[in-house]
Parts: structure tokens; C-alpha cells; sequence
């Protein structure tokens, strides 16, 4: 029974660090301010699942006035389901 219990906390720990976690376009923004290398957000951008970026005109509008790089930008836009880009 005990090793049925550790298995069980061996598979659970390895599901919970393969969980990615949502990034949107307020995230971005705040990692940019924060001055996270450009590296870094691209590479939170592409690992984001879901990826929840509004890649609508106004949006990308709004992001490069926050200061968001272009290769930043076009990393959302890669990652963008068809559905909301489509906005």
C-alpha cells in the first residue's frame, strides 16, 4: 500500500510541473515593464497553454505602445488560436 501511495505522489508531482499556465496580453506587458529579457517572454510567450492573446489591430496597438518588442509581437501572433486573432 505505501508503495501504491508513492507512485501515486510520483506521477501527481510530474503531472503539476508539466502544467503550463495561461499567458495573455496583460501578462506580457507586465514582464516587459518588469524588463525581462526579450528572450525570456518570447520563450513564456511560445511555452503559454493556453495562449490567450488578443492579436486584434487595437490590441497590437496597445502592446507596442507598452513598449512590447516586434519579435514579442510576432510570437503572440504564432501562438494565437485562429478564433481570437480572427477578432
Amino acid at each position: 500500500m505505501k508503495n501504491i501511495y508513492s507512485l501515486l505522489c510520483a506521477v501527481m508531482l510530474c503531472l503539476v510541473g508539466t502544467v503550463a499556465l495561461a499567458v495573455n496580453n496583460a501578462d506580457v506587458v507586465k514582464m516587459t515593464k518588469a524588463g525581462l529579457d526579450e528572450a525570456t517572454v518570447v520563450a513564456a510567450v511560445r511555452g503559454a497553454n493556453p495562449a490567450e492573446f488578443d492579436t486584434s489591430t487595437d490590441a497590437l496597438i496597445k502592446l507596442k505602445e507598452a513598449g512590447v518588442s516586434q519579435t514579442v509581437i510576432q510570437a503572440m501572433i504564432g501562438n494565437c488560436p485562429r478564433a481570437i486573432a480572427s477578432r
